[in-house]
């Protein structure tokens, strides 16, 4: 992964931590009286985004003064692997804890916006690998599907890393080629160590069969309840339940009748409704946005640019 080897003052680390959905609320450590920002870390630091849709941080670092950072990480799927540098600890929410030992790894889903806040010591190093998915911009829709359904709730578990996870770790994090080739084995790699821990958590079940009559009846109630209700928090399980079937039946049944996933499916009536709303009925964005289930409004103006080509601004203007 492309890295850069300096010194990073408060901003630049704001900066990279912005690119992978961290937004800061509070970094203490600079000059507060002249507003001077001085270094403090020094190493090197990778962020890069893959075509696939999964970001990638990797981080070799050494605080250079005792620091306070606190701020919310955006709701994604979160992949942490801590190397042989020295043990971390993260506030994770309003009570939980994310320690990771050297050598371990662990997995974050996080079903909203969530607070995360830590202290870093001087000379403490920091040697780390983050993967992040948001399902909304992953390429692949059945994959997607099984990270909307890992984000319905907000947990943080153990990755064990077998020795095939940890070398693809420390490829990730290795100098990659450039061009071409560079990118392709980055995103083979990261693909790969995807997979697996995807496996670890048994998301991996498939289904098929052919799609009949009475299996078309049920995956039409699913599209009806969602149409009907565009902004209630579904989930695979409950309109699996209503439809009278199994998850993994749905996961596939689904894009036969419609040609999309559930929850593709299901983030397109919501931007086509909140298009309607703000476009013919006047509504604000912001209330648009609430009533189609966004909690954020920037994530809904980013959802909505990528479906539509432009910001939801641009209705009111027209």
């Amino acid at each position: 992964m492309p890295q850069s080897s300096d010194l990073a003052t408060t901003r630049q680390f704001q900066d990279a931590s912005n690119q992978f959905g961290y937004r800061y609320s509070k970094m203490q450590g600079h000059d507060t009286e002249t507003g001077e920002m001085p270094a403090l870390f020094r190493g090197v630091l990778g962020v890069q985004s893959l075509s696939c849709g999964i970001n990638l941080c990797a981080s070799d670092l050494i605080s250079m003064a005792d620091s306070e950072h606190e701020g919310m990480l955006a709701r994604a799927y979160t992949i942490a692997v801590n190397f042989d540098a020295e043990q971390t600890e993260t506030e994770f929410g309003e009570s939980g804890r994310l320690m990771l030992l050297p050598g371990s790894g662990a997995v974050v889903t996080a079903s909203d916006d969530i607070r995360m806040a830590s202290r870093i010591r001087a000379g403490m190093r920091s040697r780390c690998l983050l993967l992040q998915i948001q399902p909304e911009a992953f390429g692949d829709d059945d994959l997607a599907e099984d990270i909307y359904q890992a984000l319905s709730r907000t947990t943080v578990t153990n990755l064990s890393l077998c020795h095939r996870l940890s070398a693809l770790a420390r490829e990730l994090t290795a100098p990659s080629l450039g061009g071409v080739v560079g990118r392709l084995l980055t995103e083979s790699a990261a693909l790969e160590f995807l997979a697996r821990t995807l496996m670890q958590s048994g998301m991996s079940e498939t289904n098929s069969g052919a799609l009949g009559r009475d299996d078309y009846r049920r995956v039409a109630k699913v599209r009806d309840l969602i149409i009907a209700a565009p902004g209630s928090p579904h989930t695979l399980d409950q309109l699996a339940r209503e439809a009278g079937m199994s998850i993994s039946s749905l996961k596939v049944k689904f894009p036969q009748a419609f040609g999309q996933s559930v929850f593709a499916f299901l983030a397109d009536i919501r931007l086509e409704c909140a298009k309607h709303l703000i476009q013919l009925e006047g509504w604000s964005i912001a209330r648009a946005a609430h009533f189609v289930g966004y909690n954020h409004q920037s994530n809904f103006a980013a959802a909505f640019k990528r479906k539509f080509g432009y910001a939801p601004s641009g209705l009111q203007r027209r």
